[in-house]
């Protein structure tokens, strides 16, 4: 009975999608846009590479101050996932033939391993929409070697670079070139060589197309034609090799024994597991598995202290979540996990007996590194079928998961292995199957209260045709009168008052249009307009951390990275920050840190000096407690008139139906409402959306700062009226009031036409999805290993397309 609700909502997404694609506008007539790129990269008999990139940059506007230019300078090497590739950047110069600024703020950043160019004059914008840059540098560290010869394995470009119409790519070297290959994307494109020359050349490369050169020099001709290692700095502990062996045995349990190699982190010395305890069964029934005798120790035999908690993740899903601290040291550390589970098999006797669980319930989501993974499971008797499942209820047909042809069965023994960064993860279930005369029958362990909810449901299903449980139904859904939010009283709308004159009395006067934010923070001025947390506080929030500095922030796909927590501005943003850097992997946010921050927003939801619940028994109620009664009344009286006791049942399951509405309404529907201080704060929040709504260049030219645009921006995004009030500064700055209304904040090529759009959906991407895979999306290093690696394979190699050399540089305007 879910599938057909669930697939209907499958179809439904699909077609929001596609509409939104379809009505989505291909390019913003303001984007940026290169005109032509011309690069050379001039490799000396040293090693080092002369590198000049030339852009003749169209910001489709005038207003700029210039362009960024992001230079990666450190990523993993693929070949040993703990050590990473160093690239040393230096002589660096600028300048424009076109007479633009070209000063240069150079900054690093460890964490994503890049250093950012900031080029132009922050006091002064260009009253051009076109111009060209000259960027010059000496690279070092960039040369690999293979099969005895010296080659050039270098991105480009990145997939955060704007549009190119043409390119051109020249690669010298101090002797003949044997061979070079130009990659657009996943096609190839134009190279020809020529002595010591190489040049590749490309047309319409769309923003998102990464350019790769590939260059092979005569062996010899190139001294220091290798990687520069140095370990990695790793932020989380990097899970290197499990080997686990899971005993099912013929009363159903399972004994688990996982073996692990960790290397540790000076940053976080934490590593989890999450083992199922409550699943879906079927759509009325939960399996109960009881997890025990859990004991972790060091491969010498020391015990390791671990802490459980319950991770709930709805009514009819529940994990121990089982934490340790691994000890301090730099040199990878060899553990043991141990632990039973019962009622992992079941047999009920109309079929197969069947095991199901998790490939891995150790917590990978965070690492990155690729990890050596072996799972061998022993059953009872000989495996009759096996298979792999991303799925959510365990009575659905099996859904495709990517493990499938990593199983292997041999008599009673199925083995999984393999090396990856993506292990198996909560979501990803082995099913075996044995005869079921090899055991008894083992009926699963059950919730009660879920058989519960499954008998009221078969009821519900009974008696909806009768008339009974329909107007027991429509009495639950009667409401007289409704809840009103408090109020001080003696007061104007938005002054907090004295807690002793409060009442219920409705607004008088008109709520005054307000210059200034709410005295609150975007998070509690979120909770009292909505009533609860909802993701576009999340986003509104994350604005406020770009613009102050706090964090980068992308939106297209989302990625925060940290910069500098001391420029949050409340414990709530401090704690966000903390948890997107514990979290979150080279910016990106994986379902479960979404799940994390979404945890966060609720945890601070709870606010009784802002909410509270109504009363739950008032008029209402006791007319639907007559209502039920009568309704008792009615079926007993039926049956006595005709002798038949299905009316008396339907009667009193008409009531009954009633107080389940009573109890489903007063719980999960009563509404919420203000108190003095949440209708005060919700009147200042109005006056102040009024200003951003209404405001015109003239109102704000009295009351702006010459950076009022930044300062305000993170309560339009709260108030859904970043179109309106980007255009209202836009006027101020074309006036002289103000500074133009920029976007550096935001990592990419977004323009303010599109500002709206980009800032909307990130309370989209920020919420985490229902259904979430083992690893969600990641990248693999600094700069724009989003998509690629180290260089530390041959560029000539089938499996190479763009994005797969070292480097890659991503560019913007601001």
């Amino acid at each position: 009975m879910r599938r057909v609700p669930r697939t209907l909502a499958a179809v439904l997404a699909v077609a929001l999608w596609l509409l939104a694609a379809t009505a989505m506008p291909a390019r913003a007539e303001d984007a940026d846009v290169v005109r032509s790129l011309d690069v050379t990269y001039d490799v000396q008999a040293n090693g080092t590479v002369d590198v000049r990139y030339r852009l003749d940059w169209d910001f489709g506007k005038t207003g700029s101050h210039g362009i960024k230019l992001t230079l990666v300078t450190a990523e993993p090497w693929d070949d040993d996932p703990l050590k990473e590739a160093v690239y040393e950047i230096r002589d660096l110069a600028v300048t424009s033939p076109t007479g633009v600024p070209t000063d240069v703020d150079a900054r690093d950043n460890e964490y994503s391993g890049t250093r950012e160019l900031r080029i132009g004059d922050p006091d002064t914008t260009l009253n051009v929409s076109r111009a060209t840059y000259e960027v010059s540098y000496t690279l070092a560290g960039a040369l690999r070697t293979f099969d005895g010869k010296p080659q050039l394995h270098w991105d480009v470009t990145s997939r955060d670079f704007p549009a190119i119409d043409a390119f051109t790519i020249t690669v010298t070297g101090p002797a003949d070139v044997p061979r070079a290959r130009c990659l657009q994307g996943r096609t190839e494109c134009a190279s020809e060589v020529a002595g010591h020359r190489a040049t590749l050349r490309g047309q319409q490369v769309a923003a998102s197309q990464p350019i790769t050169a590939v260059t092979e020099f005569e062996a010899g001709s190139v001294k220091n034609a290798k990687p520069r290692l140095r370990d990695r700095d790793l932020r989380n502990p990097a899970l290197l090799a499990t080997d686990a062996t899971i005993t099912v045995g013929a009363d159903g349990s399972a004994l688990v024994e996982e073996r692990l190699r960790v290397q540790p982190s000076r940053r976080d010395s934490e590593i989890s597991w999450e083992i199922p305890e409550r699943r879906s069964l079927t759509w009325n029934r939960d399996q109960l598995l009881t997890v025990s005798d859990f004991r972790l120790t060091l491969s010498n035999g020391t015990p390791v202290r671990t802490t459980r908690t319950v991770q709930a993740e709805g009514g009819d899903r529940q994990r121990a979540l089982i934490a340790a601290d691994l000890p301090v040291t730099t040199k990878p550390v060899d553990l043991v996990a141990r632990y039973r589970v019962a009622g992992a098999l079941l047999a009920d006797g109309s079929g197969p007996a069947a095991f199901r669980w998790p490939i891995s319930t150790f917590d990978t989501r965070r690492y990155e590194i690729p990890v050596r993974e072996r799972r061998t499971w022993k059953l009872p008797a000989e495996v009759s079928s096996v298979g792999c499942a991303f799925q959510e209820y365990l009575d659905e047909p099996d859904r495709w998961c990517p493990h499938d042809d990593e199983l292997a069965t041999a008599g009673d023994t199925v083995t999984f292995q393999r090396t990856a960064t993506d292990l198996g993860g909560p979501q990803h279930w082995i099913m075996i199957e044995i005869p079921a005369d090899s055991v008894g029958v083992l009926e699963p362990l059950t919730d009660d209260s879920t058989l519960a909810r499954g008998l009221a449901a078969t009821g519900v299903a009974v008696g909806s045709v009768i008339i009974f449980p329909v107007l027991g139904w429509l009495l639950a859904l009667i409401r007289v009168g409704a809840a009103r939010d408090q109020r001080y009283q003696n007061v104007p709308p938005g002054v907090i008052g004295s807690n002793e004159q409060v009442g219920t009395a409705p607004l008088r006067g008109v709520v005054p249009v307000r210059f200034e934010p709410p005295d609150a923070t975007l998070t509690e001025i979120g909770l009292v307009l909505d009533r609860g947390p909802k993701p576009l506080h999340l986003a509104a929030t994350l604005t406020n951390l770009a613009v102050t500095g706090a964090v980068r922030l992308r939106s297209k796909p989302l990625a925060v990275w940290p910069e500098d927590a001391e420029k949050a501005t409340s414990d709530f943003e401090r704690s966000l920050v903390a948890t997107i850097e514990r979290y979150g992997k080279d910016g990106q946010l994986s379902n479960a840190a979404k799940q994390r921050l979404d945890g966060l927003l609720r945890s601070r939801s709870h606010r009784p000096d802002l909410l509270r619940k109504p009363p739950v028994f008032g008029l209402t109620t006791v007319i639907r407690l007559l209502g039920s009664v009568l309704l008792a009344v009615i079926g007993t009286i039926v049956t006595i008139a005709t002798g038949s006791w299905v009316w008396l049942a339907v009667g009193f399951g008409g009531g009954a139906l009633l107080w389940v509405g009573i109890g489903l309404r007063a719980w999960r529907h009563s509404p919420l409402v203000l108190t003095a201080k949440g209708s005060a704060l919700a009147d200042q929040a109005a006056g102040f959306r009024e200003y951003l709504r209404t405001a015109e260049s003239h109102e704000l030219n009295f009351h702006a700062d010459v950076d009022v645009y930044r300062r305000q921006l993170p309560w339009a995004v709260l108030f859904d009226e970043v179109e309106r009030w980007t255009a209202a500064c836009r006027e101020l700055a074309a006036a002289g009031r103000i500074q133009p209304p920029a976007v550096d904040f935001l990592v990419g090529s977004q323009s303010l036409s599109s500002l709206g759009y980009e800032l909307r959906g990130l309370s989209r991407s920020i919420a985490p999805s229902a259904f979430t895979g083992s690893g969600g999306s990641g990248g693999s290093g600094g700069g724009s290993s989003s998509f690629g690696g180290s260089g530390s394979s041959s560029g000539f190699s089938s499996s190479s397309s763009g994005g797969s050399g070292g480097g890659g540089t991503s560019a913007s305007s601001w």
